[in-house]
């Protein structure tokens, strides 16, 4: 499962909002403002910047060496921000109230949330007088110079300590202690006025109160004479489906659908991924003379690392490309018959449209979506597609939620987030053992029967599920996967260029 891992770099880059748990408590002592009157005299330190088009130029620094430059345009709420290290670019941004992202090899995808971590806490203390948001006031530290500590727990989602200059009432730094015990901090500084807004030139983050480990720097700001075409850029696809539809050789398990891959002229088992970037194992890139760059360490249930990686070629039957760009994560299974060591998500699935047929055990590819698909029985739902992973609504005993269609995921997963919500009308369930996340990291899931399931026009009755016991083992920005459990009882056709999931059941006649 890739779900949000490019979406989470690039957070940790420039939003700098990542999912958090609650720090620590301190000692604050009280102090007489509002909640209201702090963000106002917020907003008045922070100011706006004059009407107009801007351009700015940031740079970020890892201690281990690597370099990211950001360059951004907006003009009002429109903006492009594009992202390159070491020979690759990717881009999101959002025009004319249509957000969008563009990976490495050029694909892209719209979104109606993009980023949904970083905008949960920035729409909270936009209006943190909304009972969900859970904003508070905590108090004013003790120490010179005296802050003003803020934390807010939006929708229930991990606390966020901000801590605001008393005096000038500008933000001075973030801190946070993620799902996995690393205390993060964000610290900003060197604030200058610029256009009629105040903004910090630098930004530090550390971990574990280790030394600076990235260190972004605006390199500059300016206004612009004319206004720069924001609107979106043109998708370009990995593979060439100019004869189509293709049937593709595939291995399908209870576990997953696995497909042989030739990278680099040797041949690699990968396993099928309904989205996010292609995956494959940093030793098995390696042993293939690919080199990595721009190294990330990310936490998921466990520590792990990501870096991008490029292949000079990749086929996998009759399609071919060349330079793909891929995610180097460790990634190494072994079901039977295999030893996989990647994962093929959304550019892959986004060259056209992918249909995974079960009934057929069969993966078929189209340039683009076949004609009257209604016709033949099938539902098409609409799906989001943030950072190219595909997510639907789904409603369980009654609650419905936003879960990612995740065909390497084999049970249907609601994250405890939302499975708290309830309560005590659902069984607890009895606790299994067993490896979730690219950390390899063992926790209890929860075996759950639900009552009902409700995906479309279709609905399921004790349905099983499983609850992860850890905490850690959830993104915020997501209520739970649809895993193979649930997908096997259809066939199914991804379309993200449209954004629509086809479904058909299996036993359809």
């Amino acid at each position: 499962m890739t779900t949000s891992l490019r979406a989470a770099m690039i957070c940790t880059l420039l939003i700098l909002l990542p999912t958090s748990a609650a720090v620590a408590a301190e000692r604050y002592v009280p102090t007489p403002i509002t909640i209201e009157q702090l963000f106002d005299l917020n907003r008045k330190a922070v100011g706006a910047f004059a009407p107009g088009a801007y351009r700015s130029v940031e740079e970020t620094r890892s201690s281990t060496g690597d370099v990211w430059t950001t360059e951004t345009l907006w003009s009002g709420a429109d903006f492009r921000a594009t992202i390159r290290q070491g020979g690759f670019t990717i881009a999101f941004g959002s025009y004319g109230g249509q957000n969008w992202t563009q990976d490495d090899n050029g694909l892209v995808t719209r979104s109606n949330a993009i980023f949904q971590t970083g905008d949960l806490y920035a729409s909270a203390v936009r209006i943190p007088t909304l009972p969900s948001h859970a904003v508070t006031i905590l108090g004013m530290t003790q120490s010179d110079p005296t802050e003003i500590v803020v934390g807010t727990s939006p929708d229930e989602a991990p606390v966020q300590q901000r801590y605001y200059d008393s005096h000038t009432f500008l933000l001075a730094r973030r801190e946070e202690r993620d799902y996995d015990g690393h205390h993060q901090v964000w610290e900003y500084d060197d604030y200058r006025a610029i256009d009629g807004m105040t903004i910090p030139w630098a930004v530090r983050y550390l971990q574990d109160a280790s030394t600076v480990t990235r260190q972004t720097q605006l390199i500059s700001l300016e206004r612009l004479a004319s206004t720069p075409d924001l609107s979106l850029p043109a998708s370009r696809s990995l593979f060439s489906l100019s004869s189509s539809p293709l049937t593709l050789s595939a291995d399908f398990q209870e576990g997953g659908i696995f497909l042989p891959v030739v990278v680099n002229g040797r041949q690699i088992d990968f396993e099928l991924d309904s989205g996010g970037d292609i995956v494959i194992d940093p030793g098995a890139a390696k042993e293939l003379g690919m080199t990595l760059s721009g190294s990330t360490r990310l936490s998921f249930s466990g520590d792990y690392t990501v870096a991008d990686t490029r292949a000079s070629t990749l086929s996998i039957g009759p399609l071919a490309a060349k330079n793909v760009a891929m995610a180097a994560i460790g990634f190494d299974r072994h079901p039977t018959g295999h030893r996989v060591r990647g994962l093929l998500g959304a550019d892959f699935i986004g060259s056209g449209a992918m249909e995974v047929s079960f009934s057929k055990r069969t993966i078929t590819v189209y340039a683009a979506q076949p004609p009257d698909l209604a016709k033949q029985g099938w539902l098409g739902l609409p799906i989001q597609v943030d950072d190219g992973v595909p997510t639907i609504k789904a409603t369980f005993s009654g609650i419905e939620g936003n879960f990612v269609v995740d065909l390497s995921a084999y049970s249907t997963i609601l994250y405890p987030h939302f499975f708290n919500g309830f309560g005590k009308t659902v069984a607890r369930g009895a606790p299994d053992t067993s490896e979730v996340g690219f950390s390899g990291r063992t926790f209890d899931l929860k075996s759950i029967t639900m009552r009902s399931m409700t995906l479309g026009d279709w609905v399921f009755r004790d349905v099983p599920v499983v609850v992860p016991s850890a905490q850690s083992a959830q993104d915020a920005d997501y209520d739970g996967l649809i895993g193979l459990t649930t997908l096997a009882n259809f066939d199914l056709i991804f379309d993200l260029a449209n954004r629509t999931l086809w479904l058909r059941p299996v036993d359809f006649k």
